[in-house]
This record gives structure tokens, sequence and C-alpha cells, in this order.
């Protein structure tokens, strides 16, 4: 199967539990954080920084569970799978007064 994921220059790794197989996020470019939750695969993704609000570093998930750098296990909003928002905002940095972030 080929599997084309939606945030360019994101990695991903093909799981197994059992008799399924399932992608895991692994890392994410700079400007977004990694979201991954332990209980549903599905909701793996790479969200990008709000507005005005900026990532310099990539993403990376450590192997444990909300370990990482960048890495949120909470996702909240009304298009999850692609432009789903987080609750932690404190992962990106808030564009300094008179900048202009566009999340990157």
């Amino acid at each position: 199967d080929a599997f084309d994921p939606i945030t360019p220059n994101s990695c991903w790794r093909r799981e197994k539990s059992g008799l399924i197989t399932f992608n895991r996020v692994i890392s994410c470019p700079p400007g977004y954080v990694l979201v991954r939750n332990k209980d549903d695969p599905s909701l793996d993704q790479c969200s990008e920084c709000p507005l005005d609000f900026y990532g310099l570093e990539r993403s990376v998930y450590t192997g444990v569970d909300g370990e990482g750098v960048m890495v949120s296990d909470r996702v909240t909003g009304h298009d999850v799978g692609i432009n789903g928002s987080f609750s932690n905002f404190d992962l990106c940095l808030p564009c300094a007064t008179g900048a202009s972030c566009a999340g990157l």
C-alpha cells in the first residue's frame, strides 16, 4: 500500500498491532507540532502552528508516548485529520510584535 502523508517532509513509520497495520508519525517539519495519540493512531498528524505563532525546530517523537520535541497527544478542532488545532499552543513560539508569522 502506498502512503502519501498530508504534510510534506513529515516522516511516518509503518507499525503493526496484532493483525492491524497502520502508519504512525515520527517527525514533522519546523512550524508543526507532532500530534500522536497512543490510543488512536488515526489521530496522528503534523499540526501547523497557528497564525501569529511559529516553530524553528523539527518535531520528533522519541519513542515514548507523550515525549519528544514539540510533541502533543491532544488534538481539538473541527477538522482534526487535516487542519486540526492542538491544545498546547506553548509548543509554538509567539510571533514578535510587528512581525508576520504564518505558522512557520
